[in-house]
């Protein structure tokens, strides 16, 4: 979400400026000077600004969206021992994420930032992020098993 408020106008008269934004998807309001723009993707909109006389001017303001990420550790882990499964997002918004963990098996719940693991096996985790406005990311967690040592067996006779 981005609040477009930089719409700076050399107009001295009297008159009230009127203000069109296009496109208008992503935009709370397309007609006052610093509307709210929400967008997945980088996106460019103009806006004209005309004064009650016929004036006009036109520009453009061009948002970048830095992509969402998520990184997720990978563990090691030993036979019959749990871990817990860690996450970070560069997510900044006030919306909860939605987590998705595939394949489910060997976690305690897979719609948690930070699952815990057990498993009998050495395991690939993706890890599936969706923000509130639909923006995805993934990332792959490795969980690397550590088989247990054998054990010695004397036998005295």
């Amino acid at each position: 979400m981005a609040q477009l408020d930089n719409v700076i106008s050399n107009y001295t008269g009297t008159g009230i400026l009127t203000y069109n934004w296009s496109p208008t998807i992503g935009l709370n309001y397309d007609t006052i000077p610093n509307p709210t723009a929400i967008v997945n993707s980088n996106s460019i909109f103009l806006i004209t600004v005309s004064t009650p006389y016929g004036c006009s001017a036109v520009d453009s303001i061009k948002i970048f969206v830095n992509p969402l990420t998520v990184n997720g550790t990978n563990e090691t882990i030993t036979c019959g021992d749990s871990k817990t499964l860690n996450t970070t997002t560069n997510y900044t918004g006030t919306g909860s994420l939605i987590y998705s963990w595939q394949p489910s098996i060997g976690l305690n719940n897979s719609t948690t930032p930070n699952p815990i693991v057990t498993v009998d096996s050495s395991k690939t985790y993706n890890v599936t992020v969706t923000t509130p406005n639909g923006c995805i990311a993934t990332n792959n967690v490795n969980v690397i098993l550590i088989p247990m040592e054998a054990i010695e067996i004397c036998i005295v006779g």
